[in-house]
């Protein structure tokens, strides 16, 4: 176990009454880790264990532990609570079935539903999620991999990430994705939403951004060092995906640039790893969250648009920073709406500061830069532009 795991496990891990429940296995370490987030999902959770039995006995001699975090609030309905309580109880059954000698499958329940164990007000999707992976880190399992409960995988889902991902591959990777479209009165608004997803990632590509790749919670998966080094996974209510993807970014592929004595930035951006087979998500209506697929879904309306002048503006932003850094030619083509933002959030005396702690490495000044200019950043400019036009 790296230091990174030892210390992250020490300092930063759930260690608490989730941590204890009857389907715990504690035997031994397994490969692959599937962490699912589960409230309220009985019986489309059926789908989802059937599609991940029949992806494991695919890669039969790699031990795959399915970790699912029952979870629900103390104000939860009658409804979820009971709906939970029978999740439990299918889980339960499942798990005996698997408990046998020459199983390479291992299935554990944590159950934070009932009684003490029950969430805060406060608490939610991103908790449960750490929860998981905690639990998976601890039990020293070595690739970790989130999944939500509304969530199919195809047959090829752990061989295709076995082939991707790995220490000595790839720190982190994500699956492509597509929304079932099996309801016909939510599949229009779900197909507009995902069309939307993917060409705004393709689009912040083309910019030269790193941090590109759609922030779905069931595409990640990243080795259990990286999710130490990185921090964990974040205990938001809504978006703990996009802040641990964008903390992924940072850890392992910035990182590396910061390391490394050659290369263009593109270089290490195109070193993201994408595993080839497909997540199919619910296109459901849900109102857990304040944002994502299933509040779009309710909202039946056309999804957001980035303006061009967006686009357009980071594209010349990160190109120039590049050759500012290369040359100390200072930038004098950016778009005045950018500038202004720069200057609101400080940016220039920030930068400066990077600038002069790694004044003769023009690589290490742009990984500053695209730490400091990060993913969030990218999101708060659009909304200065939309705002301002």
């Amino acid at each position: 176990m790296r230091d990174s795991v030892k210390i992250y496990l020490k300092k930063r891990c759930e260690k608490s009454r989730f941590f204890y429940g009857d389907l715990l296995t504690a035997d031994d370490n397994c490969h692959i880790a599937v962490i699912i987030p589960v409230l309220n999902e009985f019986p489309s959770i059926k789908d989802t264990v059937n599609s991940l039995i029949l992806a494991g006995e695919q890669t039969f001699f790699r031990k795959i532990r399915l970790i699912f975090v029952i979870n629900n609030r103390f104000s939860a309905s009658d409804e979820e609570k009971c709906n939970n309580g029978r999740c439990y109880e299918f889980l339960r059954e499942i798990s005996e079935s698997y408990k046998g000698v020459g199983s390479n499958l291992r299935i554990t329940t944590i159950a934070a539903f009932e009684g003490n164990k029950q969430f805060g007000e406060k608490d939610g999707v991103g908790l449960a999620r750490k929860i998981g992976m905690d639990f998976a880190l601890e039990m020293g399992d070595e690739i970790l991999c989130c999944l939500d409960g509304d969530t199919t995988v195809e047959i090829t889902y752990f061989s295709a990430l076995i082939e991707t991902i790995s220490p000595h591959k790839a720190e982190f990777a994500l699956f492509d994705f597509q929304h079932s479209m099996d309801n016909p009165t939510t599949a229009a608004a779900s197909a507009q939403y995902e069309f939307f997803l993917k060409s705004h990632s393709e689009k912040l590509k083309n910019c030269g951004s790193p941090y590109f790749p759609t922030a779905i919670s069931p595409t990640v998966a990243c080795t259990n060092t990286a999710y130490a080094q990185c921090g964990g996974m974040r205990e938001n209510l809504a978006g703990e995906d996009f802040y641990f993807l964008q903390a992924l970014i940072k850890t392992c592929v910035l990182g590396q640039m910061h390391r490394q004595k050659t290369g263009s930035p593109a270089d290490f951006f195109s070193q993201i790893k994408f595993i080839p087979s497909v997540i199919h998500p619910s296109s459901r209506i849900s109102r857990r969250t304040p944002f994502g697929t299933g509040r779009q879904v309710q909202k039946n309306s056309s999804p957001p648009e980035f303006p061009q002048e967006f686009y357009s503006a980071l594209k010349t932003f990160y190109s120039s920073m590049w050759e500012f850094c290369l040359t100390d030619k200072i930038p004098e083509n950016l778009p005045p709406l950018l500038k202004s933002f720069l200057e609101e959030e400080d940016f220039p005396l920030k930068f400066q500061q990077i600038r002069h702690n790694f004044r003769n490495n023009p690589r290490r000044q742009m990984a500053g830069f695209h730490i400091l200019f990060d993913g969030l950043k990218e999101i708060r400019f659009c909304h200065y532009l939309q705002n301002r036009n």
